[in-house]
């Protein structure tokens, strides 16, 4: 935990830098070992399902921000429909 924190907190041109549609530098390389068993295809696509599921978590809380603000107004609706 303390190296992630330390990471984070390095100069921005010591960062590895990755951009969201940036492809694998060496694919080639990563195709050979994922074909030849040397790495999981799991642990290869990491960075591209952390991002899936970044975007999942967001589309979700943004669903649900909506849900619950539509249901204030309902809720505000009736109550002033009652006076």
């Amino acid at each position: 935990m303390l190296r992630n924190l330390l990471n984070r907190f390095r100069p921005l041109s010591a960062r590895p830098t990755r951009r969201a549609g940036q492809r694998i530098r060496n694919a080639e390389f990563w195709r050979r070992m994922v074909v030849r068993g040397g790495l999981s295809s799991r642990r290869a696509d990491r960075y591209e399902a952390t991002l899936r599921r970044r975007r999942l978590a967001r589309t979700l809380g943004l669903t649900a921000l909506a849900i619950f603000g539509a249901w204030v107004v309902i809720e505000s609706a009736q109550a002033l429909s009652m006076f």
